[in-house]
């Protein structure tokens, strides 16, 4: 269910936005540093610059990011007697291409989950990836961190008809869960897809174009606790598909249900609104033109993903 919904602006900072909102969930949760969430994320979040953060600023937290089978990790360095000559110490291990991994795994577990069937599951630990000074959030670093964490690949027995199989890639940046409730619980982060496009074609959000970016936001959130509402009615209606919809066991979705909520609350009492006057105002003073409204700088998501 969505918790929390801000507007991101042209000059905000997408991870340090999505660092504060994990440091503001954990805070009304009265979280601890024993007592960890975990958080679920998609590829387009840097997973190392976003567990750097957590760590720097010790947010009760750990984040499970998935990432493109195209990257690269690399191993801690082996501990070498220094050399005679002098020089800088490595920094890195062993190659590990998430593509076609050729280091054997750390861990591995197979078990059934669900609609996937067998998910089998190879976890590498004490990973990272080579930083440079191009990289996401690092530019202003002198030093690059090495920033450690596990990563999973599973792979799942059969998909959909309309689905490619292939090894799905995650990071993970604790300790306290194991492989096989990580991956089940990752699959389970797609329900939110449901919201965003609940929030797309039910909503029309892509239509609403208010003239003050803060109204945009109140806008937001009222449909969060709208769609939450929606959610816990569900079970509490009594759903009559349409004749094209098939026939299943499985509660009504929030669409479903405002379908049939929505001839419900037209009928209910609402209550008055104030009163109209029964003569005509008095118009614009005499001399005084009308303002212009205020112009607001245009959101660009591909600056919003760059940082810039």
């Amino acid at each position: 269910m969505p918790v929390l919904a801000d507007r991101i602006a042209s000059d905000d900072d997408l991870t340090e936005v999505t660092v504060d909102h994990i440091a503001r969930v954990c805070a009304a949760d009265g979280a601890r540093m024993t007592d960890r969430s975990l958080f679920l994320l998609d590829s387009g979040y840097p997973a190392a610059r976003i567990t750097h953060l957590l760590r720097e600023r010790k947010i009760p937290a750990d984040v499970l990011i998935r990432l493109a089978t195209s990257q690269t990790m690399w191993t801690r360095p082996e501990r070498r007697a220094a050399h005679p000559l002098g020089g800088r110490p490595r920094r890195h291990g062993f190659r590990l291409a998430l593509r076609e991994p050729d280091l054997p795994p750390d861990a591995g577990v197979s078990g059934p989950v669900g609609i996937y069937g067998t998910v089998t599951v190879r976890a590498w630990h004490q990973v990272h990836p080579k930083l440079t000074s191009s990289s996401r959030g690092f530019t202003d670093q002198k030093t690059l961190p090495i920033v450690e964490g596990t990563v999973l690949l599973a792979q799942v027995q059969h998909l959909r008809p309309s689905r490619r199989a292939g090894d799905l890639a995650l990071w993970y940046s604790g300790t306290r869960h194991d492989l096989l409730t990580l991956v089940m619980t990752y699959l389970a982060r797609f329900d939110i897809e449901h919201y965003f496009r609940h929030l797309k074609t039910t909503a029309q959000a892509p239509d609403f174009h208010p003239r003050q970016p803060g109204t945009l936001t109140t806008w937001l959130r009222l449909h969060a606790y709208a769609y939450l509402h929606l959610f816990c009615a569900r079970t509490h209606i009594t759903h009559h598909r349409l004749p094209w919809e098939p026939a299943t066991t499985t509660p009504p979705t929030p669409g479903q249900t405002r379908r049939q909520v929505s001839p419900a609350l037209r009928n209910a009492w609402q209550p008055p609104g104030q009163p109209k006057p029964g003569h005509p105002g008095p118009g614009r003073p005499a001399g005084r033109r009308r303002k212009r409204r205020t112009r607001h700088p245009v959101i660009r998501k591909n600056a919003i993903h760059k940082g810039k």
